[in-house]
């Protein structure tokens, strides 16, 4: 199991990996990660049942267990968002303002990525997707930690996505969970200035 520090330092230790990668690809990890999210869907949606499972069984409300619950559909919905994001624009590179000075010095305001973006959401495994699929995109590394409630479906998308990732050839431990999901972990999580941009 990853320590909150553990992800901290390796997404801290792949951020100039990601952020050099060029916009094919991103959008080829990108391609990988939507496959990966319907390749594993299975796995995933079993992981999901065990979460929905503790939810019932600690009186969590429905409308608690519906933004829980993962399905086939929103499986797919949720590689379509990723695709999605392969169609945006690389916002990376863009120069957003430049002047000359009197002295003739050329000077740009050029977009560049953050470096390690740290994320900390409730019971909702597709934004696990979401967020993975947007620093990917924007060339940061990140950090994500999740509820306990959702914990079982968040491993099993980071896992497959991981794993996937791996088999290309690409560096996955630009993309870290916390699989400690206690208040003490948050907060060791936000202290983290060292190794979070």
């Amino acid at each position: 199991m990853n320590t909150v520090i553990d992800a901290c330092k390796k997404a801290f230790e792949s951020k100039n990996y990601i952020a050099l990668l060029k916009e094919e690809e991103k959008n080829k990890m990108l391609s990988i990660i939507a496959s990966a999210l319907e390749e594993n869907s299975q796995k995933i949606l079993q992981a999901n049942s065990k979460d929905i499972e503790a939810a019932l069984k600690e009186g969590k409300p429905q409308h608690f267990i519906d933004r829980l619950k993962l399905t086939d559909e929103r499986i797919i919905a949720m590689a379509k968002g990723i695709r999605q994001i392969i169609d945006l624009e690389d916002p990376i590179g863009e120069v957003l303002d430049k002047w000359e000075t009197v002295k003739g010095l050329k000077i740009e305001k050029v977009r560049i990525p953050l470096g390690v973006i740290g994320i900390i959401y409730e019971a909702r495994p597709n934004v696990t997707a979401d967020c993975i699929g947007l620093c990917v995109k924007s060339g940061n590394a990140l950090v994500l930690r999740g509820s306990k409630d959702a914990i079982e479906s968040n491993i099993a998308i980071v896992d497959s996505i991981k794993s996937s990732l791996k088999k290309a050839n690409f560096d996955s431990s630009c993309i870290q969970l916390i699989e400690e999901t206690t208040r003490e972990s948050a907060n060791v999580f936000f202290k983290q200035n060292d190794y979070i941009d």
